[in-house]
């Protein structure tokens, strides 16, 4: 039923993409795959009802940026709503798209608002997505 589920729902396989990956980055290159945490994942991301799935992931670590890059919606995202935030994603991932989302929020969290001018100018420069200011 989990192969099943991963080959036809690419909402879902993302999730569980974007849950397995701090576990990968725990165990780091000669470390070993927390495996009992990782098959834990697999029912409740691939088979339950969405409100559990969103649950789950206020529970677990998470990579936001592997969901923002494949096409999730950042309000719903933002809201918790990590499963419906899915029905928009795409398989082909757009990483200046998550670069501009962690950019955007390393600003908000120093209290930086960019203008129109002052967004359009770090473009330009190639300076937006390091999250650099005027």
């Amino acid at each position: 039923a989990h192969l099943a589920v991963i080959q036809e729902d690419l909402a879902r396989h993302l999730l569980l993409w974007s849950a397995v990956l701090p576990l990968c980055d725990a165990a780091g290159t000669r470390g070993r795959l927390d495996e009992d945490a990782a098959v834990a994942l697999l029912d409740p991301i691939l088979l339950r009802a969405p409100a559990e799935v969103d649950a789950l992931f206020r529970r677990v670590p998470w990579d936001r940026g592997t969901l923002i890059a494949h096409g999730a919606d950042i309000d719903l995202l933002e809201r918790g709503r990590v499963h419906a935030a899915m029905r928009a994603a795409t398989e082909t991932s757009d990483g200046k798209r998550a670069q501009k989302y962690h950019a955007d929020r390393r600003r908000a969290e120093r209290g930086t608002v960019l203008g129109p001018l002052d967004a359009a100018l770090l473009t330009y420069t190639g300076q937006y997505l390091h999250g650099a200011t005027i």
